[in-house]
């Protein structure tokens, strides 16, 4: 069965503005590392909801997971020297310490969410 890849995201979020790519990194982080033993049944789904004044982006994979050193070393703001760590602080400089990336993972699931605030396209900040 090939990698599979579902997307969610409600109507109303459709008229806010996210960067170019913001989320590509976590897709492609879940196809090198999430799926790098798996050859078949990989599903990646991408989710976006509205909570109160922000958008809420979640790239879940069903992979191989991270344990808990691995999944330390990528949230430590110190370590932050990949393409998420760079979203992150990316956001974090535009937006403040409220908003930026955030990591769960377990065996068979990694949820990678990425938190912006919502801004109409038609503002233009954001590009």
């Amino acid at each position: 069965q090939p990698l599979m890849i579902k997307t969610e995201v409600p109507e109303e979020l459709m008229g806010y503005r996210i960067h170019k790519l913001l989320l590509q990194p976590f897709v492609e982080n879940s196809i090198v590392h999430g799926f790098r033993d798996q050859e078949s049944g990989g599903l990646i789904q991408i989710r976006g909801v509205i909570e109160g004044e922000d958008a809420v982006y979640y790239v879940e994979d069903n992979g191989c997971g991270m344990d808990a050193q691995m999944l330390s070393s990528i949230t430590d703001d110190k370590n932050r020297i990949s393409g998420c760590g760079n979203v992150h602080r990316r956001i974090t400089l535009l937006y403040g310490q409220r908003y930026g990336v955030s990591f769960f993972s377990e065996k068979g699931r990694t949820v990678a969410t990425v938190r912006i605030p919502l801004v109409y396209e038609q503002d233009g900040r954001n590009e």
